[in-house]
């Protein structure tokens, strides 16, 4: 699969609500004792788009005009 270059060298704004909302559901924590490997791939991919959300927020706090 080809990765897309996002276009615009704007960053997209991400809220504090939205990620505190996503983070409350997908939580950062170990997966339970009987998670399927499939189901803690998801897991895995779930938070790490939480956490490229965050250091996009991260990015924005810091330059809110790029």
């Amino acid at each position: 699969m080809k990765k897309r270059q996002y276009k615009s060298n704007k960053l997209p704004i991400v809220t504090l609500e939205l990620l505190e909302y996503l983070e409350t559901i997908f939580p950062d924590q170990c997966p339970d004792k009987g998670s399927s490997v499939e189901d803690i791939y998801v897991k895995i991919g779930n938070v790490q788009v939480i956490r490229k959300l965050r250091s996009l927020h991260e990015e924005h706090t810091k330059n809110p005009l790029g």
